[in-house]
Formats: structure tokens, C-alpha cells, sequence
């Protein structure tokens, strides 16, 4: 059985019809994602493509700049942690001579500036001391889409509790956002 639903940009507001039943949200940056998922069915997006594609409506805009976020600047490149990590064997020595010394003052701020580049060393590596990346552009992204996307969801559930649980388990969000009809059902949609 093929229903035909609305989930369309009209002036200011997005005109919203869910099994018979109508209701009007204010244009938000939630429902734009939501009606740009809805016309890419099963369509995976990045966070970084979703918003440029959002922006500029259509597909493929955000794909350098997606290619540029995922591969961005380590947090500390090499020079930097064997920097650190000389640094830290000199504080280990000097804190071998405070102890040696019982020079509780310099002990103290050795122990202080040596815990401030262990915290950043840590920072900086992951597993098996491997860089991490700085992808702090993406992670925005993806805090902010969802939250946005999630609210929406929230609103329309307000006045349409069956078009809000339906899109609360269609729309996946993340750092790949799509939109997954369930299987076996045919929902037509007028964007």
C-alpha cells in the first residue's frame, strides 16, 4: 500500500502531511537535513558532506572538503613528540637531583610541567602510540547535526507522534548520516 507523504519547504515553514495527518514546522536546519536524507533514500552522507550539500543543495559540493577534514594535521607531528619526550627524560633528571637535593620547590614544579607534556603526549597518541588526528571540524559537525536533527524529530513528534517515531528510527545520524525507510513498506514522499 504506497502513501503519499508531504515533507516540503514552503516560504518559511515546512509543510508536513504523515498518514492524513497535517501539521507546519518552522524552517529549521534540523528539517533541511532531514527532507535532504529523505530525497537520498539509503544514501549514506558525511557530516561535513550533508552540511555543504544542505548549504549549497546539491550533492558533491562537500567532497573536498571532506576529503581535506579526514585527513587532517596529527595533533603533535613527530618532531614535536620526540621534542616532548627529550623534555621529559631532562625533567626526569632534574627530578632525581631535587629528590637528591630534598628541594621540595623544584621538585614540585618539576612534577608539575612533567604531568602537563605526559597529559599532552597522551592527548596527542592513541593506541600502540599512534598519532591521532585533529578532527575537531568533524566532530562539530557531527554534535551539531545530530542535536539539530534530533530536536526536529522532537518537535514533529509533538504534533504527529507516528511521523516522529517513524523518523526517529529511519534517520540514522552519526559521523555517516542517512535516511532508511524500513524494508517491506513503500512510503512515497512529496519533497
Amino acid at each position: 500500500l504506497e502513501q503519499e507523504n508531504t515533507f516540503k519547504k514552503v516560504g518559511d515553514y515546512w509543510e508536513i502531511i504523515y498518514d492524513g495527518k497535517r501539521t507546519h514546522l518552522k524552517d529549521i536546519a534540523g528539517a533541511q537535513y532531514i527532507a535532504f536524507l529523505m530525497a537520498y533514500p539509503r544514501q549514506e552522507f558525511s557530516v561535513l558532506e550533508l552540511v555543504a550539500s544542505v548549504k549549497h543543495n546539491e550533492i558533491g559540493k562537500a567532497a573536498n572538503l571532506d576529503k581535506q577534514s579526514t585527513t587532517n594535521d596529527e595533533i603533535l607531528d613527530l618532531q614535536a613528540r620526540k621534542a616532548y619526550q627529550i623534555r621529559l627524560h631532562e625533567l626526569a633528571q632534574e627530578r632525581a637531583r631535587a629528590e637528591q637535593d630534598n628541594d621540595e620547590m623544584s621538585l614540585f614544579a618539576i612534577e608539575e610541567e612533567f604531568s602537563k607534556i605526559q597529559d599532552a603526549l597522551d592527548a596527542a597518541t592513541g593506541l600502540g602510540g599512534r598519532s591521532r588526528r585533529n578532527n575537531s571540524q568533524i566532530e562539530r559537525a557531527r554534535v551539531n547535526i545530530t542535536r539539530q536533527i534530533k530536536s526536529t524529530i522532537k518537535r514533529i513528534e509533538n504534533d504527529c507522534p507516528a511521523l516522529g517515531s517513524y523518523l526517529a528510527s529511519a534517520i540514522k545520524t552519526g559521523y555517516i548520516c542517512q535516511y532508511i525507510p524500513p524494508p517491506n513498506t513503500s512510503i512515497g514522499w512529496n519533497l
